[in-house]
């Protein structure tokens, strides 16, 4: 409910009050966190609304993934008190597409590296393994190599 209808007086939705849900709505989606610790009672929930209270940015890792600065300042624009002050809802728009594509190849881009090096290293693995197999004393040479280093930390041996 935005600020203007839990007034008295203008308690009509207009687009501005419309955008101000739009901007909770928001919040709570990208946070997963109820604004107001999900009050229930209509008159508590006015009073805070009333007094100027709105939901803190969480601090939480879970619930700040996809609340970049920009959509933080957007959607905390969009409960002002000043209507004239709120954002348009086709900017929001734009807003929520370019950040969320822009998530989308971070996302994408790390996941890309990760298998980069996790493959680097598989392969480099498998190649060792696979020359030491194929040299011409093979397993044994293998078996050697192990036995010299595990020597200085037998028991008994200085």
């Amino acid at each position: 409910m935005a600020l203007e209808q839990v007034s008295l007086f203008n308690s009509s939705p207009s687009k501005k009050s419309d955008v101000y849900s739009l901007a909770m709505t928001s919040f709570t989606v990208l946070t997963r966190v109820l604004p107001y610790g999900g009050v229930r009672d209509h008159h508590s929930l006015m009073v805070r609304i009333k007094s100027g209270e709105r939901p803190p940015r969480p601090k939480n890792p879970d619930g700040t993934r996809w609340l970049q600065d920009s959509i933080w300042g957007m959607i905390t624009t969009c409960w002002s008190e000043d209507q004239k002050q709120r954002w348009e809802a086709p900017a929001m728009y734009d807003l929520f597409s370019t950040s969320s594509l822009q998530e989308v190849q971070k996302v994408k881009s790390d996941i890309e590296r990760r298998q980069r090096q996790r493959g680097s290293t598989l392969s480099q693995i498998t190649s060792r393994i696979q020359s030491i197999l194929n040299s011409d004393v093979g397993v044994q040479k293998l078996v050697n190599e192990l036995d010299e280093r595990a020597t200085p930390y037998r028991i008994g041996n200085e």
